[in-house]
């Protein structure tokens, strides 16, 4: 019961303890400031191409590795910058096992055109079909120190609408994608027979994942 002293209410010790528990319990449980929340979603900017990506799959921005007191949400990648990320497991599924997982990839600010296009390799051509739907290329000239394929599935084209390619050199396969006009999606593994017979689902469910981060219209 409260108490009165020249129209001055108390409230006993037992009350006065219990509402301080009280607030005390509220401050415990209510939810941080917005500020001092980490983001769930980090934006990276490359060129006027805009990719917004799950915190936990970006390994590092250039030289800046993304750490868990790392505050900064947004960051625009200069031109030849990366962005190295981890691959998300659920587009390992079709992939490995068997085959090596690819642990992470790169995003690229950068417009490389398709090989095809490029003076260098003038007069490429198909030459032999392999398994995973997938073709070998040579130079006329046969010429190069590279083994040279493209995926044949006609949804695996690039941004210039060239059929995806990707070479071989020693035991590694690099895969290079140009998903938009300043933004490259690169990955490599170990040149295994199982790649050149599972990769090509990979491949585009990574392509898909990576587009589909993209602001709408920027694709």
């Amino acid at each position: 019961m409260a108490l009165s002293l020249a129209g001055v209410r108390f409230l006993p010790p037992r009350q006065i303890w219990r509402r301080y528990l009280l607030a005390l319990q509220i401050m415990l449980i209510a939810p941080a400031p917005a500020a001092a929340q980490t983001a769930k979603t980090i934006e990276l900017r490359f060129g006027t191409t805009v990719v917004t990506l799950d915190r936990a799959l970006v390994l590092s921005v250039g030289n800046v590795s993304i750490t868990p007191g790392l505050t900064q949400t947004q960051f625009t990648v200069s031109s030849d910058g990366s962005v190295a990320i981890k691959v998300p497991t659920e587009l390992l599924n079709s992939f490995s096992p068997p085959c090596e997982p690819v642990v992470d990839a790169v995003l690229e600010s950068a417009t490389v055109p398709s090989i095809k296009r490029q003076s260098l390799f003038a007069g490429l051509q198909t030459t032999e079909k392999l398994t995973g739907n997938i073709s070998r290329l040579q130079l006329p000239s046969k010429r190069t120190v590279l083994n040279l394929y493209e995926y044949d599935a006609p949804d695996l084209k690039d941004f210039w609408g060239e059929q995806i390619a990707f070479f071989q050199t020693g035991r590694l396969v690099r895969v290079d994608v140009q998903v938009t006009r300043e933004l490259r999606l690169v990955f490599s593994t170990s040149a295994r027979e199982c790649f050149f017979d599972r990769s090509e689902v990979f491949v585009r469910n990574l392509r898909s994942f990576i587009l589909s981060k993209i602001k709408e219209g920027e694709r």
